[in-house]
């Protein structure tokens, strides 16, 4: 199994951004403290043509990183 460079970009966005619904959702989700899965499930998606590039991203579960600032 070759090796591939990889990178991740995380947006993190404000818990008050969500609209309410999805805002209460979300701070149970980080008031549980849930750990992230040791193993995430992935999909490809490989584009053909010049210089070929290919795309791995997970496809299952709500998960979060999350970032407290100034106690939010």
């Amino acid at each position: 199994m070759a090796m591939v460079p990889a990178s991740q970009l995380r947006v993190y966005e404000p818990l008050d951004s969500f609209p309410e619904e999805e805002r209460r959702r979300w701070a149970r989700y980080i008031e549980a403290d849930a750990p992230l899965p040791r193993a995430w499930s992935y999909c490809e998606t490989t584009f053909h043509g010049p210089g070929h590039v290919g795309l791995i991203y997970p496809v299952s579960g709500d998960h979060a990183y999350v970032r407290r600032v100034h106690g939010q």
